[in-house]
């Protein structure tokens, strides 16, 4: 499943929460419907989308189906969401403050020595 249709998933605080419980390690689909205190229908209903996300893994022991996080598409969200932090642009952007500068000849931008305080702070400072 692509990652926009799992952010739709998700997008139901249910479903949200569900994860987050699972986080604390496996549970069944009574503890789960007992915690959320929703029906076991309504339960089996956000179970499916979530399983088909591949956000979840469902496995049967004996009597009881237990359900626990799948971290594949997980750790996929948070590497795409990561690829929107361009390490370079921000070494280029907030350069290390330069030692013995002060407050009242610095901008708003971290490291800068330019007592302009015009700045754009998406704009690479010059000094």
């Amino acid at each position: 499943m692509a990652i926009a249709e799992s952010f739709k998933v998700l997008s139901e605080p249910v479903r949200r929460r569900i994860l987050e419980l699972l986080k604390e390690g496996r549970k069944s689909a009574g503890e789960l419907a007992r915690i959320l205190e929703i029906s076991p229908a309504a339960l089996s209903y956000h179970l499916r989308l979530l399983r088909e996300a591949g956000l979840i893994i469902e496995y049967k022991e004996k009597n009881f189906v237990y359900y626990s996080l799948d971290m594949t598409v997980l750790d996929e969200m948070v590497m795409w969401f990561k690829s929107f932090t361009d390490d370079k642009f921000e070494s280029e952007t907030f350069k290390t403050p330069v030692s013995g500068s002060t407050a009242s000849n610095s901008c708003s931008m971290r490291g800068c020595r330019n007592g302009d305080v015009s700045h754009s702070t998406v704009k690479k400072c010059e000094n």
